[in-house]
């Protein structure tokens, strides 16, 4: 059962995927929400965890934290570790590719 990402762009207002754009690319084969918050801002966490449970698709986000110049001008690529982002990467992605490839989809875990 090999799937296709699909990928959704960011509002130029708020420069994140909102959920209106979410909810237009959901379709029959979509097995897999992989919530991401771009550079600048985050995305409506609350919006998405309510949309996927309303479509009954699983989601998953992925956040590693923040330091003392997170979000600041002060915020430099030289701050970043590249090694370990290279490491989460990759465990994003093969994360999602197993979970959307499997005959059977992961069970929910429902909110209510």
């Amino acid at each position: 059962a090999n799937k296709t990402p699909k990928f959704i762009d960011v509002d130029e207002n708020t420069i994140t995927p909102n959920i209106e754009m979410l909810e237009d690319a959901i379709d029959e084969n979509t097995s897999l929400i992989l919530g991401v918050h771009p550079i600048v801002n985050c995305c409506d966490v609350e919006g998405y965890i309510k949309l996927a449970s309303k479509k009954n698709i699983p989601i998953i986000f992925y956040f590693n934290g923040t330091h003392a110049d997170y979000h600041k001008p002060t915020d430099t690529a030289d701050k970043i570790n590249y090694d370990i982002l290279a490491l989460r990467t990759k465990l994003i992605f093969y994360t999602a590719w197993e979970l959307a490839n499997r005959k059977e989809r992961i069970r929910l875990n429902r909110l209510n």
